[in-house]
């Protein structure tokens, strides 16, 4: 077994563990932010996630991709209370602003693992983000949704257009007969899940006394809060590209 083929095994066990953990923990993510046992467990999730990066880092290999799970929890429960704490914070442009540079700060993760270059990647992805705070700001500020309904809307988004939507390809190719690939499959989606279903978590955990005074969201408020992770992000990613180049700006090397 190859160092990718152990990192995926062991991100696949984890991730079938802390997937469920989570939805324990935060059933009233309230109480969950203020009891020690719930900070015990987040902690440890946290720093599994971290020595995971490290230890990979030991080996030779880079696998800093493992800070997504951490990295969303530590903003979103460890310094929460600073990040509550400032002016901007009870601003209307600060619960956009919050959500868009914690997001696209995340993205450092990516470049480390493939050493591309920083500077051209984050602006890159900055029409991504923005779609994705635009979205994050307008139904958050409406409607009142559960951990459980942003963790499991952003797992599926992410399952679907991960990697030019990656994972699909595969369960394509698994069901006409390439067992690689529906391994593959097996072995990554619920990391996938799990990183991009913390992208809509986390700042649902940083934004909880704001969102749980909202009307409480139906199905439909649900529905649309699908289709627009569908559609706005890729549409001002889409535009922000046709944009970039109207700017001159190198973006050689970017993945």
């Amino acid at each position: 077994m190859n160092t990718e083929e152990l990192s995926l095994l062991i991100l696949e066990m984890l991730s079938l563990a802390v997937i469920p953990t989570l939805y324990w923990i935060f059933k009233d993510p309230l109480k969950a932010l203020n009891r020690n046992r719930s900070a015990v467990l987040l902690n440890a999730i946290i720093l599994v996630y971290i020595g995971l990066a490290f230890f990979f880092l030991v080996l030779g290999e880079r696998f800093f991709s493992a800070l997504f799970v951490a990295y969303p929890l530590f903003y979103g429960v460890v310094f929460r209370k600073r990040i509550r704490s400032m002016h901007i914070f009870s601003t209307k442009f600060g619960l956009f602003l919050i959500p868009f540079l914690l997001l696209w700060f995340g993205e450092l993760f990516a470049v480390l693992d493939y050493n591309g270059p920083i500077l051209q990647h984050y602006i890159f992805y900055i029409g991504y983000y923005i779609g994705y705070a635009l979205v994050i700001y307008f139904f958050f500020r409406r409607w009142s949704f559960s951990f459980a309904q942003v963790l499991t809307i952003g797992g599926l988004f992410g399952v679907l257009i991960e990697q030019e939507f990656m994972l699909p390809r595969f369960f394509l190719q698994g069901i006409s007969g390439n067992l690689e690939a529906f391994l593959f499959l097996f072995l990554s989606a619920p990391f996938i899940f799990l990183v991009h279903g913390l992208y809509l978590a986390g700042p649902f955990l940083l934004f909880y006394e704001n969102i749980k005074v909202n009307p409480k969201a139906k199905k439909r408020q649900v529905f649309f809060l699908c289709l627009a992770l569908l559609i706005i992000p890729l549409l001002s990613w889409g535009i922000w590209s046709l944009i970039l180049p109207a700017l001159k700006i190198d973006l050689v090397g970017i993945i």
